[in-house]
């Protein structure tokens, strides 16, 4: 899991500093992620589920004007590959985030709005409220998507464990 998070935060930092120029980095990652993991069936839905939900969150907030990105209307490219590499190590979260409620909040709360925060910090971002409105929404949303996140793979799994059984 350890090697997973450092290559997903340094694929992280060049998306958002290069931009759509390292898409190609984040896209050879997700391959050799899936090949390597050999991804079950429940697990690419839920990779699925997961990016097309953070895609949406983040293009809502883009189109309501909260964020703001050079020269897009909605959200850049580079940012839909970053959410298919983060729904991918959310798959590998360790076993204690996935069941516990108080790490699904808090660890949400404070490292998400982080990331946006250096994001803004990189000119990758702008915040169309200021930075403290933006930052207190994000930790209001953030927990509820991974609290969504790890009750969807918990109810897939489930169904998975029935449908073979």
């Amino acid at each position: 899991m350890l090697i997973h998070f450092i290559l997903f935060n340094l694929l992280w930092l060049a998306l958002v500093i290069y931009g759509n120029a390292a898409i190609i980095l984040a896209l050879l990652w997700l391959g050799a992620f899936a090949w390597n993991k050999k991804l079950t069936r429940h697990e690419f839905y839920l990779a699925a589920v997961i990016t097309f939900l953070g895609i949406s969150i983040d293009n809502i907030l883009t189109v309501l004007g909260i964020f703001r990105f050079p020269n897009e209307t909605f959200i850049p490219y580079w940012l839909i590959v970053l959410w298919a590499c983060f729904s991918c190590l959310l798959l590998r979260a360790p076993q204690q985030l996935k069941t516990t409620r108080w790490l699904q909040v808090t660890l949400p709360m404070f490292f998400a709005p982080l990331s946006y925060f250096v994001g803004f910090q990189l000119s990758a971002v702008k915040f169309a409220w200021g930075v403290l409105p933006t930052m207190l929404l994000l930790s209001v949303i953030w927990p509820l998507f991974i609290m969504l996140a790890f009750s969807l793979e918990n109810y897939l799994l489930h169904k998975e464990r029935h449908r073979v059984s």
